[in-house]
């Protein structure tokens, strides 16, 4: 068994490593994190973290709502996430 000594480098990681995409940036701009947007879309956050980094294509619906989202006042947000969760049923529920 060998041991190997992976150092972190000083300063840890530069802002350089972090690349954030045009849609990573467009949802902290708006303030929405991606577990947000996860949970608004009732899929996990895994998969919205791979179509924010071009890992997967975007589907039309997560862009619609990206874009709705950047279009309503945080009033119209508290609504529209209020009455979301009150239309979706519970499973196992008609």
């Amino acid at each position: 068994m060998t041991l190997i000594s992976c150092a972190t480098p000083r300063g840890g990681l530069g802002l350089a490593a972090v690349k954030n995409t045009l849609w990573q940036q467009r949802l902290k701009s708006a303030g929405l994190s991606q577990r947000q947007l996860a949970e608004l879309l009732g899929v996990s956050e895994n998969t919205v973290s791979r179509q924010m980094k071009g890992d997967w294509d975007m589907p039309g619906y997560v862009l619609a709502v990206v874009i709705a989202w950047e279009d309503m006042t945080n009033d119209a947000r508290s609504g529209w996430v209020a009455r979301l969760r009150r239309e979706r049923k519970p499973k196992g529920q008609p």
